[in-house]
């Protein structure tokens, strides 16, 4: 990360992405809610699929993950795959997406379509980052401890 990081803030076009006023150039500013409705209005239905059923196949992914390690915990087995996956998940950018999809007991549909907005919106930020610094080791990106598994497919696109 700290890789990535370093070369994309001293490629030449980074000005065009970060700036120490406004921060990251790819989030949108004012309220996110008008940013998520065009994104809604202007991605085709196929993506807003493919993004549905990556919010569901990583909140899979998030349950089962979590089952792994407190079976291995409870076992008392701190070596266990499971417990080294969960750690390296919660440490790392990763854990974001994985606390998302393990908040609620009980995920909503108007949830799930609000984290698949939200899942729209980062791709399009990594895909506008990748146009502005086309070397920036972005297959960096695609560790299971920065992006879960189920999720690489659609924000790696």
């Amino acid at each position: 990360m700290a890789s990535l990081t370093e070369h994309v803030l001293e490629a030449p076009a980074a000005a065009t992405v970060f700036s120490t006023e406004a921060g990251l150039g790819t989030v949108p500013v004012g309220d996110i809610r008008d940013a998520l409705r065009a994104i809604a209005n202007a991605t085709a239905l196929e993506d807003l699929k493919a993004a549905w059923y990556a919010t569901q196949d990583t909140r899979a992914w998030a349950v089962d993950l979590c089952q792994r390690s407190e079976t291995a915990l409870g076992a008392r087995r701190l070596d266990d795959d499971a417990v080294r996956e969960w750690f390296d998940t919660r440490s790392w950018p990763a854990g974001t997406w994985l606390i998302t999809m393990l908040r609620e007991r009980h995920p909503s549909p108007a949830g799930d379509a609000l984290t698949t907005l939200l899942l729209l919106m980062q791709r399009e930020s990594f895909r506008m980052l990748r146009r502005a610094i086309p070397d920036g080791q972005w297959d960096l990106l695609v560790h299971p401890a920065v992006i879960p598994p189920p999720l690489q497919p659609l924000l790696a696109s």
